[in-house]
């Protein structure tokens, strides 16, 4: 999701939906983690968050630039002085 708003709205009409037992937003009617018990709303939503403030290049490049406390030198060249490979799995950059 592209905006933060939309996350949150989403996660406010599931939580309608499972507290009004009218789940009809996502398959089978799965709370996604949140559960009707006793008249009350249970659980948190328990799903990959599809909303990150922080994302792509600007998530990788504040790993490799974050300095270690120890050395203070950034985990980029910490990796290049120990000769270590860097392998990301692409995941849903893929489809950006």
């Amino acid at each position: 999701m592209e905006y933060e708003s939309e996350w949150q709205s989403l996660n406010d009409k599931l939580r309608t939906a499972v507290t009004n037992q009218s789940n009809d937003i996502t398959f089978n009617d799965n709370g996604l983690g949140y559960r009707l018990e006793d008249g009350k709303l249970r659980g948190k939503l328990n799903t990959y968050p599809f909303f990150n403030k922080i994302n792509k290049d600007t998530f990788l490049r504040e790993v490799l630039d974050f300095n270690d406390f120890d050395s203070g030198l950034p985990v980029s060249t910490l990796l290049r002085n120990h000769d270590f490979e860097l392998r990301i799995e692409p995941g849903r950059s893929l489809l950006d």
